[in-house]
């Protein structure tokens, strides 16, 4: 009984259609041949058909096989090494354009020295658009910022200090512009494990460029991690909470807070 309606249950949704027509035309024939109804000629052009119909399902099986094998091979290549995960630089051009064109940007990270300069231009013209843009920073003379220089001659203490002040300093010029837009600044005596860049992280668009953090210089750079919220929705809320968390535990700052040991350009 359970055969029957196995039968009936593939003849109505579709399946294995090619099987169950080579199967009734061979009894067919087979019955016809018996009573001699049929002539040789009848007989031999039906096992033609036969033979026709076992061979485009035996070949759309061997398509399906090796269909399933380059999906596990290529599931394999992707899953093989961690090395596949990570990167050693992104793309700062097309960063600039997707802080250009997003509604909220937030940073995450030490001193940012360089990317803010690269970045000024188009973080105004964000802000003019009404752009939300949140920078979270070291504090300088802190206890993170005593971490950040151990065990490097890259940089003394005194100079990453004046660094992160350098940037307090220009992000505050940034942020007294008048533009409709806003633009937060805090810092925090924590020692970042990572950089981040999020791009639009609340929106189904969301983007992030996360940069481990390394005491020393690496012959080819840190690893860098890119996610997008629609295909790595779990990591990716994973660290925007991780921001959001020290965010809301870090100090605001203002710029006379800011007494700067160097001139800002």
């Amino acid at each position: 009984m359970r055969v029957f309606q196995t039968v009936w249950h593939d003849v109505r949704t579709g399946n294995n259609l090619d099987v169950y027509i080579t199967f009734v035309l061979a009894v067919l024939v087979a019955v016809l041949g018996i009573f001699g109804v049929a002539d040789s000629t009848v007989v031999s052009s039906a096992v033609l058909a036969t033979l026709a119909l076992l061979s485009v399902n035996i070949l759309a099986s061997r398509w399906t096989d090796r269909e399933l094998e380059n999906a596990i091979s290529n599931l394999k290549r992707s899953t093989d090494s961690v090395s596949d995960m990570f990167e050693t630089e992104y793309d700062r051009y097309e960063l600039r354009h997707l802080v250009r064109s997003a509604k909220q940007v937030f940073f995450w990270g030490f001193s940012f020295t360089t990317t803010i300069p690269t970045l000024n231009e188009y973080i105004q013209e964000g802000l003019l658009d009404g752009l939300e843009v949140r920078f979270l920073l070291t504090k300088p003379s802190g206890a993170a910022a005593k971490m950040a220089t151990f065990g490097t001659s890259r940089q003394n203490e005194d100079d990453f200090n004046m660094s992160i002040e350098s940037s307090l300093i220009r992000l505050s010029r940034i942020a007294n512009t008048n533009a409709p837009g806003k633009l937060e600044v805090r810092i925090v005596d924590y020692f970042p494990p990572y950089r981040i860049i999020a791009i639009d992280p609340h929106l189904p668009n969301g983007r992030m460029i996360i940069r481990i953090a390394s005491p020393t210089r690496y012959r080819d750079g840190a690893p860098v991690l890119q996610l997008t919220k629609a295909n790595d929705e779990k990591w990716f809320e994973f660290f925007a909470q991780q921001f959001e968390f020290i965010w809301k535990n870090a100090e605001s700052i203002q710029e006379a807070q800011i007494t700067p040991k160097m001139p800002v350009s």
